[in-house]
């Protein structure tokens, strides 16, 4: 099998299953994957027998539609044009918690809430406390 038969049969098997935007992705995606691996070095028959049966990947690529990640920067190819312009503009800052900044950042957090518990609870404990005194003094007086 060569690639022009690989990605035929891959678009092939995702054809009327996948909506035509993501299949083009994701043949775009195997395209160039099989390109970069040939200018790397690599023979075209070692890349394609590394990925393997293109109706398997077609197979596993369907059962996972709907997660966008699964054709990351590929993703633009299966967007209206109308809708790229929005998409652009609703970018999502993500803080890597596996860093430095993300664990001094959870660190912080956390300090602030027990700061804020502890605030809290000196406010409350000596309100807690002239209620309980109150009530007591109260029920002394009852039993009088």
């Amino acid at each position: 099998m060569n690639k022009k038969e690989f990605l035929d049969t891959l678009r092939e098997a995702l054809s009327g299953s996948m909506q035509e935007g993501k299949t083009a992705a994701h043949i775009r995606y195997y395209q160039d994957y099989i390109d970069r691996q040939i200018r790397n070095g690599r023979s075209e028959k070692e890349v394609l027998d590394e990925l393997g049966d293109p109706r398997l990947i077609a197979k596993t690529l369907l059962d996972t539609d709907g997660d966008t990640k699964a054709y990351g920067e590929y993703e633009e190819y299966s967007q209206p044009q109308k809708n790229k312009v929005r998409a652009s503009k609703e970018h999502v800052r993500k803080v890597d918690l596996s860093t430095w900044y993300g664990k001094a950042l959870v660190i912080f957090l956390a300090a602030l809430v027990i700061l804020a518990l502890l605030v809290i609870a000196g406010v409350l404990i000596p309100i807690f406390l002239v209620v309980a005194a109150v009530a007591f003094i109260l029920s002394i007086l009852r039993k009088s």
